[in-house]
């Protein structure tokens, strides 16, 4: 079926709350974030990487999206993983002791 562009633009903006272009835009910065968290690539590359040609327009977007410049958001978000990690680290060791304590009580019994 045909459609209008204007129609293809109303309806997907009722049913996403914004434009293609926003949408696209949204995309390309979670593509880039998630390329400098998973594959450790500089801003500049991830840029680069999902379209931008412009490394200053890229960051100024970014920081509005994110609320923070690439490098800042990616070295808090590794942060706050590490962390997050090591808390889950301890968590599972005081479990397994705990474990074998209740096996140590038991076995003495």
């Amino acid at each position: 079926a045909r459609m209008a562009v204007s129609t293809l633009h109303h309806q997907f903006r009722a049913l996403t709350a914004m434009s293609p272009l926003q949408f696209q835009k949204q995309l390309r910065l979670q593509a880039a974030r998630q390329r400098m968290l998973m594959h450790g690539i500089d801003a500049t590359s991830a840029a680069y990487e999902v379209g931008y040609e412009s490394v200053s327009q890229f960051s100024r977007e970014y920081s509005r999206y994110f609320g923070q410049p690439p490098r800042r958001d990616i070295t808090q978000w590794q942060k706050q993983n590490k962390r997050n990690s090591e808390s889950e680290d301890n968590q599972h060791e005081n479990q397994n002791k705990s474990r074998r304590q209740d096996n140590y009580r038991y076995h003495r019994q």
